[in-house]
């Protein structure tokens, strides 16, 4: 009986020593799959910013810098957040050596945080199904000739009110809105605040609600540092709001401007140094407005 027993232990030892690294392969390559997939959602968000601010003729020195990779410019061996190895650019030019379009590429490095090469070796693998770099790219045309390009100078807007930067403005349902604060955290995230006012005539309808459309890739930033002056306001991420189309944060239950009063609102929300530029939605009564807002970060 004892011989049996010991037989029957020797036997679950064995089938769980197979079972188990093949347990562990599927565990650890969900992890690599989806570590993979949120640099890859990442890297996308930051060339489409670079291939932007490139066809603007922002040098490629201060595009870095915008977007919070500075290091990059001076050591190509830093690996930044979200494992960015290089934004790099590329330009094509006509025959009259004017810049037609620009080619922003980001290298990601796809470093594996499990051992899921060890695993695959025991198998007899070639110890990664990953690649372990990859870049995307985004082709955009140019605003203006490149030859302004090397003349442009940052700007230094640190001692200056952002109110004077960023002027208000309104939208064709008559409520105005403005940014009055940027305010840098220092961690590679920036608190936006944002006033809107309603103006004074009657036939304009009280506002129902309002979405600022920033990238996805500040969810939870946004979710997680939100404010309103009025407390009756809720907020909510949607993806997108049904009525005004726009993918963001949303601020409900806001009646302002009813009857003709004109009032004012303050919100505020945190967001990645690189983003530079806020789609609002506006829904008042049966009408929707959309309008994209750029600004200047102090």
């Amino acid at each position: 009986m004892k011989i049996l027993l010991n037989k029957k232990k020797a036997q679950s030892l064995v089938e769980l020593s197979i079972i188990l690294p093949i347990l562990f392969m599927f565990l650890f390559g969900i992890m690599e799959f989806g570590c993979m997939f949120m640099r890859y959602i990442s890297a996308s968000e930051v060339v489409k910013k670079a291939g932007r601010l490139a066809s603007k003729n922002f040098s490629p020195e201060y595009i870095r810098t915008k977007l919070g990779f500075s290091s990059l410019n001076t050591n190509s061996n830093v690996i930044g957040s979200f494992g960015i190895k290089a934004i790099n650019f590329q330009y094509t030019y006509n025959e009259n050596n004017i810049t037609q379009e620009v080619m922003a590429s980001v290298t990601v490095v796809n470093t594996q945080i499990t051992p899921l090469s060890n695993i695959l070796k025991l198998f007899g693998g070639s110890g990664s199904i990953l690649p372990q770099e990859f870049t995307l790219r985004a082709i955009f045309r140019m605003e203006e000739d490149r030859t302004s390009l090397e003349q442009y100078t940052p700007p230094q807007n640190n001692n200056e009110n952002p109110t004077q930067l960023n002027p208000p403005l309104t939208d064709d349902l008559g409520f105005t809105h403005q940014l009055i604060s940027c305010e840098n955290n220092g961690d590679g995230t920036k608190t936006l605040t944002f006033k809107i006012t309603s103006d004074s005539s009657t036939s304009t309808p009280a506002l129902s609600h309002i979405v600022y459309g920033i990238p996805t890739s500040c969810e939870n930033l946004g979710n997680q540092h939100c404010d309103c002056d009025h407390h009756s306001w809720t907020h909510e991420w949607c993806n997108p709001d049904p009525t005004t189309g726009v993918s963001g944060l949303k601020f409900d239950n806001a009646t302002l401007g009813e009857d003709g009063v004109s009032e004012c609102a303050t919100v505020s929300f945190v967001v990645y140094d690189w983003v530079d530029q806020v789609t609002i939605g506006v829904k008042a009564g049966n009408q929707t407005q959309v309008i994209n807002y750029s600004f200047i970060s102090n």
